[in-house]
């Protein structure tokens, strides 16, 4: 087992919008919600001010391309894949330093530990991390961390494309890429490179899921549709309450699930998915319409043609996180 830390890396404020401006440079900034672009080389920041509002930052990275992050708040830590360089990078003190010029990069694991090939997901149950490798077929790499540091511990090869993946606890929820199926494998072991059988639950309606959020206090399951990739008006949110129940037949039936899809949503390719459960607020990152954007669904139980509450621009959105 190697590890590998590697200096500071510089991070530049890049922009704030309109709300902040308003409030003035000496507010308080709260970050809750981060995002990653694969185009912009940049971590979006959001603090939610209401069901419509929210003040954000963006800072600048030194890689273009990145995907899965997730946010440990009690660490204060930001963990994200970059696929510029095939590593898995840690940022520090993110609440303090994220109206600063830089942020600590304080932990980086390479592809020298482990071959990361096409990063995509990334799922954190406070002392693991597993990343979604999008290879053909895929493969899930763990790795241990105490916020200060990332080491290796296994890669478990799988028999199909993976994408979007969580963790509750040892279990670990991924989607099949290229499907409308998810597995569910209980009881991980993430010191060794196997994975005990799956359940494979198939949903209705479904035609490509991405983004996978599991929220265990409410036994809710959230997962994206993208649809037709090419097509930036065919996605969608499939909500599915009551999950440990509902799947335990395999299948999700229509009236199992919530549908949020249609002209009004503006999902086209929503590839990523967060909740924060005490707003009752879904968390997109929709990365076909306007380029890519973040935004929000309340009162996501009505299902339907519904519009968001709240959406802002960020070029390239590809995976997007609350604090957790």
């Amino acid at each position: 087992m190697k590890k590998y830390l590697f200096p500071l890396l510089a991070l530049a404020f890049f922009a704030c919008d309109d709300n902040e401006n308003r409030q003035g440079p000496g507010t308080p900034f709260n970050p809750e919600i981060i995002a990653s672009t694969n185009t912009g080389g940049e971590v979006f920041f959001a603090e939610i001010l209401s069901n419509s509002e929210a003040r954000v930052r963006k800072v600048s990275v030194g890689h273009d391309d990145a995907d899965g992050i997730v946010f440990d708040n009690t660490r204060n830590r930001v963990y994200q894949a970059n696929r510029s360089d095939n590593a898995i990078v840690a940022y520090s003190n993110v609440s303090n330093q994220v109206r600063k010029p830089s942020l600590d990069e304080v932990a980086t694991v390479s592809q020298d530990t482990v071959n990361i090939n096409n990063a995509r997901g990334l799922a954190f149950n406070d002392q693991v991390l597993v990343l979604a490798d999008d290879v053909n077929p895929g493969a899930f790499s763990c790795y241990q961390t105490n916020g200060d540091s990332v080491s290796f511990l296994s890669r478990k090869e799988v028999t199909f494309q993976v994408w979007g993946v969580d963790l509750d606890g040892n279990d670990l929820y991924a989607v099949v890429d290229e499907a409308n199926r998810v597995n569910v494998y209980s009881n991980v072991n993430f010191n060794n490179s196997t994975l005990p059988l799956p359940q494979t639950v198939t949903i209705t309606g479904m035609v490509r899921s991405h983004g996978i959020h599991y929220e265990a206090s409410e036994d809710l399951m959230i997962l994206t549709d993208i649809g037709a990739a090419s097509s930036a008006t065919d996605g969608g949110l499939h909500i599915i309450p009551n999950w440990s129940v509902a799947s335990i037949d395999g299948v999700i039936a229509a009236f199992e699930q919530t549908v949020i899809s249609g002209s009004a949503t503006e999902l086209g390719n929503p590839v990523d998915v967060a909740y924060d459960a005490s707003r009752d607020l879904i968390i997109v990152a929709e990365r076909a319409n306007e380029g890519g954007k973040i935004m929000w669904f309340r009162n996501s139980t009505l299902g339907g043609n519904m519009a968001p509450d709240y959406q802002t621009a960020f070029a390239g959105a590809s995976s997007v996180a609350f604090e957790r």
